[in-house]
This record gives structure tokens, C-alpha cells and sequence, in this order.
């Protein structure tokens, strides 16, 4: 018995490109957010972005066009509703490879942390944060809580020309930037895009006991199938072509008797990933 939660899909380690390249960036990952706009200055946002944020990389500067919070819709002092940043960049080419939003965050609300929304060309993903350090990272960037998320694109999401990603605190309150970039990766660095996990718990179901296992697939693409091989038997599932963030498929499996490993394959096109998980 198989399900698909999470409506993405995985595609396989194998890229033109074999090291990480950057294509755009804004700010530096160094943990403070001195390099954007009213830097320790959250009252001063709605004043100097009463629109928003939109940001033109090759033309804006992060000092003067992005600033260091991004407030919620819980922020009553920033209008109590959802904000959102949109950055516009061109490409010269198609990307080659494996592409990657980065979201560097100094810290994250802690009483109320925020869900972003991210668009990138029309396809859409929530994105939840972990509890922040608390409000005096508000002006002392040290006091935060870092949080990185690494959100997988599909390659043909991207295309040449004009593009736009889209952030939106879609629920909670503020974060605090760090950096943002959109990358590249090659086939060196994909091979920990397939994560899998056995939960130790076995369940109770009409058919029998079952253990259930979680295969995470950090990387977007084409259609394909995720295969769990465990001894002789093999356990498949379809997965549709999904275009933006992680996608986690649930396998449903008879107990093993001993402590095993298994063997995931997720198959797209001509192209294989492959990883192993260890039953208990």
C-alpha cells in the first residue's frame, strides 16, 4: 500500500552541470542583516515600503530595496496582513542543472512563526519556519535563531528571459533575512536529495501489521517512480511531475523479522537516483 503526500516529485541526480554555481544573490550569508534596508528598524517598514517590496536583481540594491524584515500578517504594526516581496530577474539561458532557492533567515518570530508562500512563474509551495529565538534579535542580529530553507525548482519552471519568485507571509508574523540566492547544482551535490526513514512503530491495519517508510525527495523534475526494494520484493509508486519544493512519499510495508536494509530507487526519464534505509 503506497501514498503520496506532498505534491512534488523527484528528479534523479544527473546534470550537465557538477559544482554549485550561483545565479542571482541578495545580501550575505554571514548571519547579520546590515546589508538591507533599516537594518534594527521593524517600526520604520511600513514607512519605507508602504507597497511592498519589488526587487530587480542587476538594478536594486539590497541596502536601499530590501529590507531586513519581512512582517506577518500577526504584526499588528505592520497592518496585521500579509506582505509580500517579489523579485524579478532575467535569464540569459535555460538553466543547466539542478536549481535551489536559498532563504538565509537571521531569525524567525518565536511566539508566532511565520509560513511563507513562495511563487516562482505561477507554481506555488507553503514553506513553514521553526520557532525563533525571540523579539530581541528585532535589533540585535546575534540574539537569532538561524533557519535555511532549500527549496527545490524544477529546471523548466525557470525560463529564459523574465522571471519572478514571489514571498509572501501567508500566516504568522516576521522573519529576519539573512541572504536569498537562486543556485545550481550539478550531480556531485544531488546525491543527498533522497532522504528515507522507517518509522520504528509498526501499525495495525485489516491486511496485517505494517511499518510505514518515508522517502523525501529534496529535488524537482519530470515524472517518475519511487521503488523500495527489501529482500526479493519490490513496493512501486507513480510519482506526476511536481515543479516547486520537497516532495515525501509513504511507503506501507510488512514488518521485517531482523533489522534490514533496503534499497530506494526513484526513476525519472533516463535518469536514477538511489538510496538506502535500514528497517527495524
Amino acid at each position: 500500500m503506497l501514498n503520496l503526500l506532498v505534491a512534488c516529485v523527484l528528479t534523479p541526480a544527473s546534470a550537465a552541470a557538477d559544482e554549485s554555481s550561483v545565479i542571482w544573490k541578495i545580501g550575505q550569508s554571514d548571519n547579520v542583516y546590515e546589508d538591507f534596508a533599516i537594518p534594527g528598524e521593524y517600526q520604520a517598514y511600513t514607512t519605507k515600503f508602504p507597497a511592498d517590496v519589488v526587487f530587480r536583481v542587476g538594478r536594486d540594491q539590497p541596502q536601499t530595496s530590501w529590507p531586513f524584515i519581512h512582517p506577518g500578517p500577526d504584526d499588528t504594526w505592520a497592518g496585521s496582513r500579509a506582505h509580500t516581496f517579489r523579485i524579478v530577474f532575467d535569464l540569459d539561458q535555460p538553466v543547466d542543472g539542478f536549481p535551489f532557492l536559498v532563504i538565509d533567515l537571521v531569525d524567525t518570530q518565536g511566539g508566532s512563526p511565520p509560513q511563507l508562500e513562495v511563487n516562482v512563474n505561477g507554481a506555488s509551495a507553503r514553506v513553514p519556519t521553526p520557532r525563533g529565538a525571540g523579539d530581541a534579535s528585532l535589533t540585535q542580529p546575534s540574539a537569532g535563531r538561524e533557519h535555511v530553507v532549500r527549496l527545490p525548482i524544477a529546471p523548466t519552471l525557470l525560463r529564459q528571459g523574465e522571471n519572478t519568485i514571489e514571498l509572501k507571509t501567508a500566516a504568522g508574523s516576521w522573519v529576519l533575512y539573512d541572504s536569498l540566492r537562486l543556485e545550481q547544482v550539478g550531480e556531485v551535490e544531488m546525491k543527498s536529495a533522497l532522504r528515507a526513514e522507517a518509522e520504528p512503530l509498526v501499525r495495525k491495519s485489516p491486511g496485517g501489521p505494517l511499518q510505514q517508510v518515508r522517502i523525501h525527495m529534496d529535488v524537482c523534475g519530470p515524472a517518475g517512480q519511487v521503488e523500495l526494494s527489501v529482500g526479493g520484493t519490490s513496493y512501486r509508486q507513480a510519482v506526476p511531475e511536481r515543479r516547486l519544493g520537497t516532495a515525501t512519499v509513504v511507503l506501507s510495508i510488512p514488518p521485517v523479522a531482523e533489522p534490514t536494509r533496503a534499497t530506494v530507487t526513484l526513476r525519472a526519464a533516463a535518469q536514477t537516483l538511489q538510496g538506502t534505509v535500514e528497517l527495524r
